[in-house]
């Protein structure tokens, strides 16, 4: 009977730490009355410890040895203004992976960490939007490692560190799990070697967010799996800290997914009693645990919960409902012609080798590489199937099922019904990224794989050689045959019937022919990998089995590893974000204003944020609904909500001059060359891109004397549609509004009122203004029920004004006017966060305290 299936006594929880059990067990784990740390109980673990960091110093080296970052930088190569200065066919690496530095780059983080104030609000995109969910800025915020490395560290060095730390970590604990749960050196190694490398780990290698699930992931099961033993209260403790932890890194949907597995893992630990024949305080134990653990954890994390939550439910997203059958149909599924991947990771292409031929249909959104990646390495596949022959215990039977389970998920099967039903948020969410729990379990079932090789009897030995031989014969029929036109008509059905078809055909057949590497290589795997297999079953002798185990260690690595070293872009630090002349001119401009990207000249967005450089367009994963309908409406001048943008705000017509007016933008960016035939607009920069003034732009704060109240959104921008509209004279509300009286008598003619900036930072805006009339202080930020306004030190009502920018009341005269973005809800959560980790940390240590005790009572 292993430690976690001894049957506890009946204790309560005061109790449970301080009264020892009997017999007492002890692992190299967790010496008696000392806190977890598992890494370095004995000099086996810390061997292997050493050993992972080795293999993530590998894996980095081009850091460690070159100082080059793991960011694919080299995308904004193909954005001007930088790729003037780059050849025409300049390409970059991997352009798939580009969200890290457009959407993700910590620049303005590390600012505001090293200043000791972080922003609440991000201006830098979209007119603004809560820092939450923002670019440069907002991920991640309060998670305490991250929070660390750029304190003390420039970004590209934080970034690099952390990424550092997570990979070996996120091995370090799989390690532990699998050895918690006894398996043997080679198996916890193993397994844990798959983990860190696996293809869904190294496609989301430079997505921290994801790259944290992957270390947490393995080290709450660690936790959950000493719910059953006699230290259980502690490990709940540990597991609200670690969780909570995690729950600040805040990638929602993973973190979901923590949730479903830590589910099904509750489930096998009831069984487990069941079958034990526990007592009823044993059952009561665990539901404390676990209600203890989350409850706790929660409690941590509202300090993003509760923002990200508002977010969400006030975004474009919030507002899709899709039909189960939908959900697939949008977002996507890996069809079973898609498991070739297994064993020939690039068979339809990849972003770095610049194609991609995935089988899909064209209302998929998420059918791509990265979203699509199941690659575990050719080893793997066979550990896997000696999982399947081999003894089975507890483990390997919900293991495996959960392989299954999650397997028939991912490909669109009715088992993902549950998700989609009972799961808040899953039904709008991308399902294809349930391949992440599909590869937790490969890994682990590779694992108890390799530790069930030695004890394959003879039958099963010949059963494992046989299918083994199966996989060769699979793999040589798919590398010598692929390139003929039935293998691509099978493989590749919707490109081969396109009007395209010939072509396409001619191309693949080139592609797929057996002397290319795509081909050559994965197939040569996994002869190797059936050849140290099988040699390793067959031999009986010491040397050769070492020799097989070596091999098949060995290949696991350079598979893996050189996988993920070739689907990752390695860039020069001084090439993320180098200025360039042109946003050297931007930022020597006084005053407070947005510029345009011309979109259809080559620009991209998410490129000057990192320069204090806002621009009205914008790309986030979520941002508000009345946002959404406003900049859409500029783009489109359709009143009425049917043409709008999903996530990637970009300009390209440029119609709507007066709602650029409205919005503030004073430049736009074009390519070199370029000759607007507008007279309002004055060239101001010509190099690398064309830089226009707007004469005509309203400063960020106006005054205007004429209010306009409609009924819905819908109706105000259909008001603002018509020509006679002009926002530098006029606003527009929606009702119910509080405050709203229309001036009846004449707007006064003539100058007179004033308006000045004294201060701007991203969430503060102070004034000095004048009006000569009562009237209305338009704001072209983008409505936020935080943001709070003062006249003269008096709070002041803020109004949703023209579809969704800010406006107050403003009495006649001289006033000094405050704007100040202050998230009391936010604030009292991050107090809970604080509270929370007090709570943890107090209830471990107690716990631990009590442990202490009674070792010394004995």
């Amino acid at each position: 009977m292993t430690r976690t299936e001894m049957p506890l006594e009946n204790e309560s929880m005061d109790s449970l730490a301080s009264k020892p059990s009997s017999p007492k067990v002890t692992t190299p784990f967790e010496p008696s009355g000392i806190p977890p740390l598992p890494f370095f109980r004995d000099r086996q673990h810390l061997f292997v410890a050493l050993f992972f960091f080795a293999l993530t110093s590998l894996f980095l080296s081009p850091w460690l040895l070159q100082g080059k970052i793991f960011i694919a930088a080299d995308f904004l190569y193909t954005s001007l203004p930088w790729s003037d200065s780059v050849p025409n066919d300049f390409r970059p690496h991997n352009p798939l992976i580009s969200d890290p530095v457009t959407l993700g780059y910590p620049s303005l983080y590390n600012e505001q960490i090293k200043s000791g104030r972080m922003n609440h609000w991000n201006p830098a995109i979209l007119g603004g939007l809560p820092a939450i969910n923002s670019p440069f800025a907002g991920f991640a915020r309060y998670y305490l490692p991250n929070v660390l490395a750029h304190r003390f560290f420039d970004t590209e060095t934080a970034l690099m560190l952390l990424l550092f730390v997570h990979l070996w970590l996120s091995g370090c604990f799989m390690y532990a799990y699998l050895s918690c749960i006894d398996l043997p050196l080679k198996g916890a190694l193993f397994g844990a070697i798959v983990w860190m490398f696996s293809g869904c780990a190294m496609v989301w290698f430079e997505f921290l967010g994801l790259l944290i699930a992957f270390t947490f992931c393995p080290l709450m099961l660690f936790i959950l799996e000493h719910f059953a033993g006699p230290k259980r209260y502690r490990y709940a403790f540990l597991g609200a800290l670690s969780l909570g932890t995690y729950i600040l890194a805040m990638h929602i949907q993973y973190l979901m997914y923590f949730f479903v597995i830590a589910f099904f893992y509750g489930c096998f630990l009831w069984i487990r009693l069941i079958r034990q024949q526990s007592d009823r305080q044993e059952y009561l134990h665990l539901i404390s645990c676990f209600c203890l653990m989350f409850g706790l954890a929660i409690l941590i994390g509202i300090a993003e919960i509760y923002p990200m939550y508002e977010l969400i439910q006030d975004s474009f997203r919030g507002n899709r409902n899709l039909s189960f059958i939908e959900v697939f149909n949008v977002f996507g599924r890996v069809y079973l012609r898609y498991l070739v991947t297994l064993i020939f990771p690039d068979y339809f292409g990849s972003p770095v080798r610049g194609f991609n031929w995935i089988p899909s249909r064209p209302e998929h959104e998420y059918m791509n590489y990265n979203e699509l990646c199941i690659y575990l390495g050719i080893a793997t596949l066979f550990a896997f199937l000696a999982a399947i022959l081999g003894k089975k215990d507890r483990y390997s039977v919900f293991w495996l099922a959960m392989a299954f389970l999650f397997g028939s998920m991912m490909v669109g099967g009715y088992t993902y019904y549950p998700l989609y039903r009972f799961v808040p948020g899953l039904g709008k969410l991308n399902p294809l990224r349930i391949i992440f729990l599909f590869t937790l379990a490969m890994s682990i079932c590779s694992g108890i794989g390799m530790a069930r090789l030695d004890a394959l009897d003879l039958s099963r030995k010949k059963m494992f050689i046989a299918m083994s031989s199966a996989i060769l014969v699979l793999a040589f029929v798919i590398w010598r045959f692929s390139h003929t036109p039935e293998m691509i008509a099978f493989f590749n059905q919707e490109h081969v019937q396109s009007a395209s078809g010939k072509a396409i055909l001619y191309w693949l057949a080139r592609f797929r022919s057996p002397d290319q590497i795509v081909l050559l290589q994965p197939f040569l795997f996994v002869l190797l990998a059936f050849l140290a297999f099988s040699l390793y079953l067959l031999t009986h002798r010491t040397l050769l089995k070492s020799f097989s185990l070596m091999v098949i260690f060995g290949l696991l690595c350079f598979d893996l590893l050189s996988f993920g070293r070739y689907y990752n872009t390695t860039v020069p630090a001084n090439t993320i974000y180098t200025p360039t002349p042109a946003i050297e001119f931007l930022k020597r401009q006084e005053g407070v204003f947005r510029v345009v990207l011309d979109c259809s000249q080559g620009f991209t967005n998410n490129i000057l944020g990192p320069f204090g450089i806002e621009e009205l367009g914008g790309y986030a994963n979520a941002y508000t609904m009345r946002a959404n309908r406003l900049l859409s409406f500029i783009e489109t001048g359709d009143a009425t909500g049917t043409n709008r943008f999903d996530r990637w705000v970009q300009f390209r017509r440029h119609r709507q001059w007066r709602f650029y007016n409205m919005m503030n933008v004073r430049f736009i960016l074009s390519s070199k060359g370029m000759e607007p035939d507008l007279k309002f607009l004055k060239p101001v920069y010509r190099n690398e891109v064309s830089i226009f003034e707007n004469k005509s732009f309203l400063q960020r704060a106006y005054i205007v004397h004429k209010a306009i109240a409609r009924q819905e959104t819908q109706d105000v921008l259909a008001y603002m549609a018509r020509e006679e509209f002009d926002p530098s004279a006029e606003v527009v509300f929606e009702m119910p509004l509080s405050n709203f009286a229309p001036d009846k008598s004449n707007p006064p003619d003539g100058p007179g009122d004033f308006v000045r900036i004294t201060q701007y930072t991203a969430d503060r805006i102070a004034m000095e203004t004048e009006s000569v009339a009562d009237g209305w202080m338009v704001l072209s930020n983008i409505w936020n029920p935080s943001w709070e306004a003062f006249c003269d030190g008096q709070p002041l009502k803020i109004e949703c004004a023209n579809g969704s920018i800010m406006a107050i009341r403003l009495p006649k005269g001289r006033h000094h006017l405050i704007w100040q973005f202050t998230s009391k809800p936010q604030n009292f959560a991050l107090g809970l966060t604080l509270f929370g980790y007090l709570i943890s940390l107090t209830g471990y240590a107690e716990c631990c305290r009590r442990l202490r005790c009674g070792s010394a009572s004995r």
